[in-house]
């Protein structure tokens, strides 16, 4: 699955829960750290700030920030808002099932 697939298989879960594994863009790159993270997209509660830009650069309310290359999602664990960054997505969990992301190099 490449990395718009997986945005996509994350828009179809219409705001149930899955799990994600992913790398930080902030940590430095001597030993890779996974995260994993249960959370969902479409919450938009107490959400401030500028509005998000889809891929051409206009204001939406998506879940994904395609100037920055952000994904926008509602952590369990914290009970707060998250970003992923799309190139650090490992794999996905919906419907009880991995999936491995394939980004192209």
């Amino acid at each position: 699955m490449t990395t718009y697939e997986a945005l996509d298989a994350m828009l179809v879960t219409r705001g149930k829960f899955f799990a994600v594994e992913f790398t930080p863009r902030h940590l430095k790159v001597d030993k890779p750290t996974v995260r994993h993270m249960v959370c969902r997209i479409g919450v938009l509660n107490r959400l401030q700030g500028p509005p998000l830009k889809d891929w051409d650069g206009n204001p939406t309310i998506t879940f994904f920030d395609g100037r920055r290359n952000l994904i926008l999602v509602w952590d369990a664990q914290v009970k707060g808002y998250r970003s992923i960054p799309a190139e650090g997505l490992i794999r996905i969990k919906t419907d009880g099932e991995w999936i491995d992301i394939v980004h192209p190099t």
